[in-house]
């Protein structure tokens, strides 16, 4: 095979996986092109059959798998940058957890008072739904009972408030986690629902920047500021996996089977936990068992 072939497009993991775990021979796949093309990957890429009951023969397929996929970058709706014509000063985000620091701007502040207690947290690597989870651990809650404004990025160090009844401020002030430090707790009247904020702070670190990048920046900053800066959808609007609009383009067909296979299935080179990919790995061999 030739480099270019061995290129695995993400977009067609399902029906390999589905074609290698059920044969050559079987269903429309048998003389088509499509066909072919899966069985010239499970050659270059061959399943151990006789190692089905560990996996481990089957995750350094799927590990040297993970390794060759090249991904296209997501870049949000197909718009060119507001600065194309202009230099851009290079560097790189996110390097560290201290590089991406967001602080919500809440809508109202707490009354004092009321049956729902308003706590602000700062979190460290971690999503808006892991800390939840943690916090729901602790405390013995349903996640459904916290009440929050909105979701914040996993990779850096990020404020935000939350909402839970039927507790005392002690509660959460004796509360002792890792990765979550709890800044304030107050009480209020209701619960804290999306979109009670004002909006986010952001402070972002640039990292290896070229030399001349207070030369290069000002006119950039100046076009900003002449017409202002487009609020584009960015990757994280896709999901850690960047396939979400595939799973709402198929809820929206009513193909409610290649939703469950998308959102279970698909394992990704961005996903940092070996066991979710696994799982979703074996989900696409029809191993559920396993």
């Amino acid at each position: 095979m030739s480099s270019e072939s061995k290129t695995v497009n993400p977009d067609c993991i399902t029906k390999f996986r589905a074609f290698s775990s059920r044969g050559f021979e079987t269903g429309r796949l048998k003389n088509s092109q499509e066909g072919r093309y899966y069985r010239s990957l499970h050659q270059e890429y061959p399943l151990d059959p006789g190692n089905r009951k560990s996996g481990a023969a089957d995750s350094c397929f799927l590990d040297s798998l993970l390794k060759r996929w090249q991904y296209d970058p997501m870049i949000g709706l197909p718009h060119s940058y507001l600065s194309s014509e202009f230099p851009g000063i290079g560097g790189s985000i996110k390097e560290e957890l201290e590089d991406f620091v967001v602080e919500e701007v809440p809508l109202y502040q707490p009354c004092g008072e009321g049956e729902h207690v308003y706590f602000r947290i700062e979190k460290r690597d971690l999503s808006t739904p892991e800390a939840i989870r943690i916090l729901s651990h602790r405390l013995g809650r349903n996640i459904a009972d916290f009440g929050y404004a909105g979701l914040k990025d996993r990779k850096g160090i990020t404020t935000q408030t939350v909402s839970l009844g039927g507790i005392t401020v002690e509660d959460v002030l004796d509360l002792e986690l890792e990765n979550i430090r709890i800044l304030s707790v107050e009480r209020h009247l209701n619960k804290l629902r999306l979109g009670h904020l004002r909006g986010n702070h952001f402070r972002i670190r640039i990292r290896g920047v070229s030399a001349d990048a207070d030369e290069l920046v000002e006119p950039v900053l100046a076009r900003i500021e002449e017409l202002g800066l487009p609020n584009y959808f960015g990757p994280q609007r896709f999901g850690n996996r960047g396939d979400s609009h595939w799973i709402g383009r198929a809820f929206l067909l009513k193909d409610s089977r290649a939703a469950i296979r998308r959102i279970l299935g698909h394992p990704s080179a961005t996903e940092k936990n070996p066991a979710v990919v696994a799982a979703r790995y074996l989900f696409l061999q029809f191993r559920w068992r396993e």
